[in-house]
């Protein structure tokens, strides 16, 4: 069943090799699963998900609206995709991305003065909306396509349903609370 590497063993040395053996095998699968997760963008991907930004939502610290960038020359679109061809390719963004303002917005009754009467939103730059969006695209197609979560061990993906997740959780509460 299992080869004389992973034979059962009290020495942590032996421990080593085996997990250094894991290690390989993990490393290798994954490079295989991801690999395309960080290929270059394509114009029509980017114009797809530009046009199929939310209209009426406040800007980031830039300051530009989704509108600006659903309305904005070919040739600004042409100039972003090699930004963001940039990005995926040497694997940095600019640090300015990764700023949000967070704000608290008053629930529906007077807050008064209690944050758990308010809720918090994050304002982030659409260049940073966009670029995430068509990385998380890409990883959720890749976690979907290679099952890489499954079982408990997954995340919300398109087309899934959290029920038997939200069912489960409420047993485990329901059965602590008979208990106690």
């Amino acid at each position: 069943m299992f080869s004389d590497e992973f034979a059962i063993s009290t020495r942590f040395s032996d421990l080593d090799v085996m997990w250094d053996i894991i290690r390989k095998v993990m490393v290798f699968s994954a490079n295989e699963t991801f690999s395309g997760v960080m290929y270059s963008i394509e114009l029509n991907k980017l114009i797809d998900v530009v046009s199929n930004l939310p209209d009426g939502k406040a800007a980031g610290l830039s300051g530009v609206l989704n509108e600006l960038w659903k309305h904005c020359d070919r040739s600004v679109l042409d100039m972003f995709l090699v930004l963001l061809n940039f990005c995926l390719s040497s694997e940095l963004v600019p640090s300015s991305w990764k700023e949000a303002w967070v704000s608290m917005i008053p629930k529906l009754y007077e807050w008064e003065d209690v944050l758990m009467n308010t809720y918090p939103i994050a304002l982030i730059k659409t260049v940073h909306k966009i670029l995430f969006k068509i990385f998380f695209d890409r990883i959720s197609l890749t976690y979907s396509t290679f099952n890489v979560l499954h079982g408990d061990n997954f995340l919300v993906l398109k087309n899934i349903s959290t029920q038997s997740l939200i069912f489960a959780v409420g047993s485990v509460v329901e059965n602590a609370l008979e208990k106690n």
